[in-house]
């Protein structure tokens, strides 16, 4: 299968900064143009930088990855300018700066919302072994 293009997305390290933005550039150092896909598109100015500037493709893309149709919709705009994406970066994650026994519901709820609907979002829409 040859890959071309790649979705990239975190949840707090976000695909725009930190892990996530490293996690976003590593695809593209094997050639494929990546979907920066976070929540706010402005903020992937760096990463969408790192990439292009050195010759790749990297489109920025404003998603909140655990909303399933915008997730679909971000897949679909990959996959128009670069073709069905064959590789998913899934660094979604959310995590309150608390440790766990001090959680309250509110950021449990949080987290668990950041985290497992963002995968299963993304899975789905991508739908990766097809292409």
């Amino acid at each position: 299968m040859t890959h071309n293009s790649c979705a990239a997305h975190g949840g707090c390290h976000r695909a725009a900064r930190g892990i996530g933005a490293a996690a976003a550039r590593r695809p593209a150092d094997d050639g494929l143009a990546v979907g920066v896909i976070d929540p706010d598109e402005t903020d992937c100015g760096d990463t969408v930088e790192a990439i292009t500037g050195v010759g790749g493709a990297a489109p920025a893309i404003a998603a909140d990855v655990a909303d399933e149709a915008a997730v679909t919709a971000a897949v679909a705009r990959i996959a128009a300018a670069f073709g069905p994406p064959t590789v998913l970066v899934d660094n979604a994650g959310i995590r309150p700066r608390t440790g766990l026994v001090d959680m309250t519901t509110q950021q449990w709820d949080t987290v668990s919302r950041g985290s497992s609907p963002a995968r299963s979002a993304t899975s789905r829409a991508g739908r990766w072994t097809e292409g």
